[in-house]
């Protein structure tokens, strides 16, 4: 898989997504619209998107780096759940995989989020996370 076919099978995910989330939408309160329900939606919309692929897709995918020291402390260490993405896409032969973070944005938590995004921004390579 290239770049575009990885971006379309995303794009279709997320139409699944919103269909969930219109669904959603109907009932009383809304109750059921958090992060976790958004997360699930997504990865049933990349497993039913693209079949053939499906046994590549998983949920709370560890980041290999995760046990690697703090970049702005080198004595802190580790502990704790290990860090992981919500949804990867394993690598298969010469393709990468692909690794994807859900932010539902209920309330303000700016710091919980830019951690994510520093996440996946450092886990951007054209190589694999290992390397």
């Amino acid at each position: 898989m290239n770049a575009r076919d990885y971006q379309r099978w995303m794009s279709a995910a997320f139409l699944s997504l919103e269909g969930a989330l219109a669904t959603e939408l109907g009932t009383p309160g809304r109750i059921g619209m958090t992060e976790d329900y958004v997360r699930g939606s997504f990865l049933r919309g990349l497993l039913i998107s693209n079949p053939t692929e499906s046994s590549r897709v998983v949920r709370e995918h560890p980041a290999v780096w995760a046990g690697a020291h703090c970049v702005r402390d080198a004595t802190h260490t580790p502990g704790g759940r290990p860090i992981q993405h919500d949804i990867a896409i394993t690598p298969k032969d010469n393709d990468l995989g692909l690794v994807c973070e859900v932010k539902w944005l209920a309330q303000m938590q700016t710091s919980q989020v830019a951690a994510d995004i520093w996440k996946l921004a450092i886990s951007r390579s054209i190589k694999t996370e290992a390397n």
